[in-house]
């Protein structure tokens, strides 16, 4: 009686996927049949693997659940301004006032900020984070390690997406020998920076719009061994 094989996953790939690099059907093969056709289509079968690994890379990291870290694209704009709107005026509610909030995000200054934020995102190190093709976080840092801006769509919310994307803004800045990351964290995200080891320097006070709010300078010291 012949062996067969029963094709499930392999190095990670579920069968699903595996039909897009397998180069011919596997069910049923016979598995003694001519062990010259495994070890060939093995090959293969790895080779077209690695293409596919290759071009994860180039287009963005996938972290697991469907969700997929990428560099920022000015076409990514209108959804990014759109997020971060609805963020702030959801999210954050908890820790702010009706008016602070408005003067933070204020709508007549949509345009305008859609405007400043597609050049300083396109300059600065930016990354969004997709789910499905949707726009469900995003998070940029400037050359000299200042975190300007982490936002996480409301209904994603302890996902571990704001995880993925400051992991990714932290390895960014290994390679450029950023030695410490500091950003103006909001109440709101104070215990998520914290969690990440970042160290809250200072109380502030800021001002947007005539309204006073509160936010957080905090630091984070990257790896002691990068010279």
């Amino acid at each position: 009686m012949q062996k067969t094989v029963r094709w499930g996953i392999i190095s990670g790939l579920p069968l699903r996927d595996m039909r897009m690099v397998m180069p011919f059907s596997f069910r049923q093969k016979p598995w003694c049949k001519s062990n010259h056709l495994f070890f060939h289509t093995y090959k293969t079968l790895t080779n077209r693997m690695r293409i596919v690994h290759y071009v994860s890379n180039l287009t963005g990291r996938r972290e697991g659940k469907g969700l997929l870290i990428r560099r920022y694209h000015e076409a990514d704009i209108d959804p990014i301004v759109t997020l971060f709107y609805e963020t702030v005026h959801t999210v954050n509610k908890k820790d702010y006032s009706e008016e602070q909030l408005h003067a933070w995000a204020l709508r007549e200054e949509e345009k305008q900020k859609r405007e400043s934020w597609m050049k300083s995102l396109r300059e600065n190190i930016s990354f969004v984070a997709e789910i499905d093709g949707q726009i469900v976080g995003f998070s940029d840092m400037n050359r000299q390690g200042y975190l300007d801006r982490l936002f996480v769509h409301k209904d994603y919310q302890g996902q571990g997406i704001a995880s993925a994307l400051v992991s990714r803004l932290e390895s960014e800045a290994t390679k450029l020998q950023i030695v410490e990351i500091d950003t103006d964290a909001s109440i709101t995200a104070k215990p998520f920076f914290e969690a990440k080891g970042y160290r809250a320097i200072r109380t502030q006070i800021v001002e947007r719009n005539g309204t006073q709010l509160m936010n957080y300078r905090m630091k984070k010291r990257l790896n002691e061994r990068i010279q």
